[in-house]
């Protein structure tokens, strides 16, 4: 399938690892220009700072540099394609013992910036419209003990992507979220590490095993592509068909 992407200019904040990493380098993998953004790189990973076309570091909180990367990064190119929120964290306690830090770290990464980056990319990039996928979570969506901090901001986001997918349509913008389930990340590592906690969560997996981060990838490139050119506020679960339950 061609997907429509070489030449494309493309930003993904959370760039450094994990799925970031995975999206960066696939849609490097269609001949696109990709800014990576993260707090920072790992200077031995020579394959993605080979794949990419400049990486960033900076904190996806910095409202000064999200606007002034935009406005250059646009400015440079004439103009930004696609837009890919990935930065995020996590928080998983039981919610009165949440302290205030966590709270607000939650908020502002996982929520607040992607407002931010997808408000901005907006305004510089009006004229021309684009392409926005937010990643969410499948705890946006459902309920699950020591996860209502995490779920809160999953869940406005993908409400953020519904919201801004009407109000933009007519910009020729398309906003869409992808929902991952467990996937091999560090930030999964505790629950593979515990053999408890992953024989709980395989169970409740029908296709029993944890996704890949470039099977997240392929859906993000999809999405941002020409080939889901009638796709809007679509928020797609890629989970091995938990939410299917």
């Amino acid at each position: 399938m061609e997907f429509g992407l070489s030449g494309k200019t493309v930003l993904v904040t959370g760039a450094g690892a994990g799925i970031g990493r995975a999206v960066a380098l696939a849609f490097a993998g269609e001949k696109a220009r990709v800014i990576g953004v993260d707090l920072r790189f790992d200077p031995a990973d020579d394959e993605l700072r080979a794949a990419l076309h400049r990486t960033v570091e900076m904190s996806v909180t910095d409202l000064d540099g999200v606007k002034a990367l935009i406005e250059k990064t646009t400015e440079e190119f004439d103009g930004i394609d696609v837009l890919i929120n990935n930065a995020g964290v996590a928080v998983h306690a039981l919610a009165p013992a949440i302290k205030q830090d966590g709270i607000d770290l939650s908020f502002d990464v996982n929520l607040r910036a992607v407002f931010n980056w997808s408000c901005e990319f907006f305004r510089q990039n009006k004229k021309r419209g684009g392409a926005i996928v937010n990643i969410a979570s499948v705890l946006g969506m459902v309920g699950a003990p020591l996860s209502t901090l995490y779920s809160a901001t999953k869940g406005g986001v993908i409400g953020m992507t519904r919201s801004f997918s009407v109000e933009w349509a007519k910009y020729n913008f398309r906003v869409n979220a992808v929902c991952p389930g467990l996937v091999e990340t560090a930030m999964t590592e505790k629950v593979r590490r515990n053999e408890a906690m992953h024989d709980a969560n395989i169970a409740d997996i029908p296709m029993k095993r944890f996704g890949q981060p470039e099977e997240i990838a392929k859906v993000c490139v999809f999405l941002a592509s020409d080939a889901a050119s009638f796709m809007t506020g679509q928020a797609i679960a890629v989970d091995g068909g938990f939410t299917a339950k």
